[in-house]
């Protein structure tokens, strides 16, 4: 996503558009002529459901329409990665930062450590290795903040309105994003690795994907589609389906809230945080004291500044004295936004 698109008004939904957002954050069939499949069942057709497919990916309601891969279940390692930059070479450090194909998502925010970023690897010994050589590049040190617990990993949004319009959007529960991966990896042979290759950016928007997948990486539908549903089964996919755009659908402001718990109570703290439905994901992660104190994240999101502040003060209220202290980190810039694409090439 580009910076432009990061703070750009909301867009405009036809009532078909809600229905393929509200229905297809997960479940999109695995079968041949899926779009026909998903069409059917909202009294649609084929071809009406690809034009609007794509007209959500190109005003960038949707991020993407695909599958949601867990990198840790393939073998591989992500962290949040922090960086504290001068602001006026944020732009030009966060450029060399862009290049290294293993970032993800990078943010800037309102902080001394004022870049904010996802490493993925297909290994995790790469990750120190990635930010070593990120921290030589750029003269400055990488603070790795891996996940130590995860309590919550993504939301539905949900989306409202009569006839064509601006949504209103809320979250809902998504349970299949459920933290309880199965124990253990699962195993890669290099066909996967090219059929994760070949699907990360989404898949394509033909009448027939898994066969457009196939003739690409020289396999057959069927095999495709029996190492996708292979790796829904295993956890390897949190969800195949549309994968909403917040910012672009009326929740502009970004916070990443941060909390200093004991460490006794971390668990239960974060556990209380996750359990309001306004937080998207919700982590354990190292502090890196003196400067960093901080060990819970609370990702919020909302139409305004006020907006995120207000549930801000509903989480500090339900951690009551349980917490020493917390802050809300604004996102001012989206640098970066690509999901994990060249972690599993091979």
């Amino acid at each position: 996503m580009s910076r432009a698109a990061a703070s750009a008004p909301p867009v405009s939904l036809s009532p078909l558009d809600r229905e393929i957002i509200n229905r297809w954050q997960g479940g999109f069939p695995i079968a041949p002529s899926p779009f026909a499949r998903a069409a059917e069942a909202m009294a649609s057709d084929e071809a009406t459901l690809l034009l609007r497919l794509g007209r959500l990916l190109e005003t960038g309601a949707l991020s993407r329409f695909g599958p949601l891969y867990n990198a840790e279940r393939m073998g591989g390692a992500v962290s949040l990665a922090a960086m504290k930059l001068p602001p006026e070479r944020l732009e030009s450090l966060a450029e060399q930062v862009n290049a290294f194909p293993e970032v993800a998502h990078n943010y800037a925010r309102e902080h001394p450590f004022n870049l904010w970023f996802v490493l993925a690897v297909d290994h995790p010994p790469r990750l120190a290795a990635v930010a070593a050589e990120i921290a030589r590049q750029t003269g400055f040190p990488v603070h790795l903040m891996p996940k130590e617990r995860e309590f919550r990993l993504g939301f539905g949004v949900r989306v409202s309105g009569e006839g064509e319009g601006i949504p209103e959007t809320s979250f809902h529960p998504m349970p299949d994003l459920a933290p309880v991966p199965p124990e253990g990896e699962l195993a890669l042979d290099e066909l996967d690795r090219r059929l994760i290759a070949a699907t990360q950016e989404g898949l394509p928007l033909t009448p027939e994907p898994y066969r457009t997948i196939g003739e690409g990486i020289g396999t057959a539908e069927a095999e495709v589609m029996a190492r996708l549903n292979r790796m829904v089964d295993s956890g390897a996919i949190r969800r195949l389906g549309v994968i909403p755009n917040h910012v672009r659908l009326g929740l502009s402001v970004n916070g990443m809230s941060v909390w200093d718990a004991p460490d006794e109570a971390a668990a239960d703290c974060g556990q209380a945080l996750a359990e309001l439905p306004f937080v998207s994901h919700c982590y354990q992660r190292p502090r890196h004291l003196p400067e960093w104190p901080f060990n819970l994240f609370a990702m919020l999101h909302g139409t305004s500044r006020e907006a995120v502040e207000i549930q801000a003060a509903r989480l500090a209220e339900r951690l009551g004295g349980r917490c020493r202290g917390y802050r809300i980190l604004y996102t001012t810039r989206l640098l970066k936004k690509t999901g994990l694409r060249t972690a599993f090439h091979g």
